[in-house]
């Protein structure tokens, strides 16, 4: 067996571990959640449901590069995803819930190519060992989850909480092309330096990758919780593949394969309404 199937075999395997142990820590701190709370009775910030706005930053990995043939090839960034939108959180109990809501991403994408001033003298820069080509992008995407949650520690103050489940994802918004990148040479004519044909919309079809997250939620004076919460996010599809040729003149030409796979890591701040003070208000008023 290859190097390479056992590997994938490996990646295979490590999300659903991952969230197995996510619930595995859950389940074994769950006797401790209801114990934190005195007669076990409901915490002044428990309700039936929440609402929730939430704005999120991840990292993705840096592009793989395959470099088919020629001496050129993109050279990659990190990639940043910018995501907002709300959660919808119907409480089962205290310890357990189901969220779901509508997450808006948006994706920077870039990469840069180098070619030292000494192989195309005739393509005039102010800085010879800056990137001849520096690409950036950015693409819309939206995402319906679906999490189960799991609370421990819980007490008025606040409480920890593990999440795991899946998205739903579409970004067929975009739109597949070709792009290019074109330099003026000393003799003021156009000159192609590169171009590339890239998918970005995963052939216009949803796609499902898996998520799993822990982190701290802070009860507010005003029983309304602020959440920070680290998580992981892994799919088979990618946010972007294409194929690209790098041609500097009198130079054969470059070939390659630039794609991003679907693994990102972020920081999520939230803050959840509980409706907790309007159900205290009312229960003030009846007395």
């Amino acid at each position: 067996m290859s190097k390479k199937s056992i590997t994938i075999k490996y990646r295979k395997r490590l999300i659903p571990l991952s969230i197995f142990l996510f619930f595995s820590i859950s389940l074994s701190a769950q006797k401790k959640q209801i114990e934190s709370i005195p007669g076990n009775a409901l915490p002044a910030w428990y309700s039936k449901s929440f609402f929730g706005l939430h704005l999120r930053t991840s990292v993705l990995p840096k592009a793989k590069i395959e470099k088919l043939s020629g001496s050129y090839f993109l050279s990659p960034k990190p990639n940043i995803s910018y995501s907002c939108g709300f959660r919808y959180t119907r409480n089962l109990k205290p310890e357990l819930s189901l969220v779901s809501g509508i997450d808006l991403k948006f994706t920077k994408l870039n990469f840069y190519v180098y070619v030292p001033a000494s192989d195309i003298p005739t393509i005039p820069r102010a800085f010879p060992n800056t990137p001849i080509v520096d690409y950036t992008e950015a693409h819309f995407q939206i995402a319906i989850p679906f999490l189960i949650e799991r609370r421990f520690e819980l007490d008025e103050k606040g409480f920890w909480a593990v999440r795991a489940g899946g998205n739903i994802n579409y970004n067929g918004f975009n739109l597949d092309g070709r792009v290019g990148w074109s330099v003026t040479d000393i003799n003021g004519q156009g000159v192609s330096i590169y171009s590339g044909d890239f998918e970005y919309t995963n052939g216009y079809k949803p796609w499902i990758t898996f998520v799993a997250a822990a982190g701290k939620n802070l009860v507010l004076s005003n029983k309304n919780i602020l959440g920070f919460e680290l998580g992981i996010e892994a799919g088979k599809n990618g946010y972007v593949s294409g194929d690209y040729v790098i041609t500097i003149p009198n130079k054969p030409a470059s070939y390659g394969i630039y794609k991003i796979n679907g693994f990102s890591a972020g920081l999520t701040v939230s803050y959840t309404f509980t409706g907790a003070n309007k159900k205290l208000a009312k229960k003030y008023i009846s007395k």
